[in-house]
């Protein structure tokens, strides 16, 4: 009998009917569904109810895709250059997650200064990314097994129990002869929902709303996920070294996330500092 990794990694697609489903599709679909109602669930009527914060989404989501598509396309421009149609062939994945969220912040900043800030007076500019950030890690856990399906992201081969069985036609060059390997998307996938668990327990034991923690939840956010990559990369074997035989394209976006995680805690605790102390001058005076 087969290994159940080598029958599930046949399961690209299936049939009903005269429509075809793509698992790859399916599982990003359901992870982005699952962030989008914790994200809703979290916000007052008076924000999901206010068309602003749609037209913000709309154009947040435009960016994402975009810089997603552009990253990725960049990252192995020396197949795409020489296959251009297939830069707009969206079926079999191809995004990058240090795009989609480029193309958020982007997105995100455009909205702010031009739609969210004037619509709403009493909305912090980090309400709406710390209540996003706060259930990412668990839709990116999820998305992660789609990787699964499309054999992409893992690691060197194994023999380990759980070293996952990779089909030749997807083997990258050089590791034809092997069958097993690490299965680097399930790591980054466990410890994105240790991102998760610490993340929802400082909002739930030490923010509670707090104004001086503004930005507490974004910028841990940044900080765990650039550490959770430079991890994985270790693992996996479709990057290759750019410098020093040791360092990726991917550890320089993740140090980037670090520093702009560390940057947007610092400023925030400054300024919460400074706020709750003028309020405790104001209440005594």
């Amino acid at each position: 009998m087969k290994n159940i990794t080598e029958i599930l990694s046949q399961i690209e697609f299936f049939n009903i009917g005269p429509f075809k489903f793509y698992t790859y599709g399916i599982i990003i679909g359901i992870s982005v569904i699952i962030l989008i109602v914790n994200f809703f669930k979290r916000l007052p009527l008076k924000i999901s109810n206010n068309n602003s914060l749609y037209i913000s989404i709309a154009i947040i989501s435009l960016f994402s895709i975009f810089c997603a598509r552009a990253f990725f396309v960049l990252q192995n421009w020396s197949y795409y250059s020489s296959n251009l149609t297939e830069i707009i062939d969206l079926t079999k994945g191809g995004y990058t997650i240090f795009g989609i969220l480029a193309g958020g912040l982007i997105g995100y900043f455009i909205s702010w200064n031009i739609i969210l800030r004037n619509n709403h007076k009493d909305l912090n500019a980090f309400d709406l990314p710390d209540n996003l950030f706060l259930f990412l890690p668990l839709s990116q856990a999820i998305g992660r097994v789609a990787n699964f399906v499309n054999q992409e992201l893992y690691g060197p081969p194994t023999d380990l129990p759980w070293g996952i069985y990779i089909q030749p036609d997807k083997r990258e060059q050089g590791y034809e002869q092997y069958e097993y390997f690490h299965p680097a998307f399930l790591y980054e996938s466990i410890l994105n929902i240790l991102s998760f668990v610490i993340l929802n327990t400082i909002d739930n034991k030490i923010i509670k709303g707090r104004n001086k923690h503004k930005g507490l939840i974004t910028g841990l956010y940044f900080v765990n996920y650039g550490i959770i990559r430079m991890i994985t990369e270790r693992f996996r074997i479709d990057n290759q070294p750019i410098f020093l035989e040791m360092i990726k394209t991917q550890d320089i976006y993740c140090l980037l996330m670090i520093l702009l995680g560390l940057g947007i805690i610092f400023i925030n605790r400054s300024q919460g500092k400074v706020s709750h102390e003028s309020q405790k001058f104001d209440n005594n005076r």
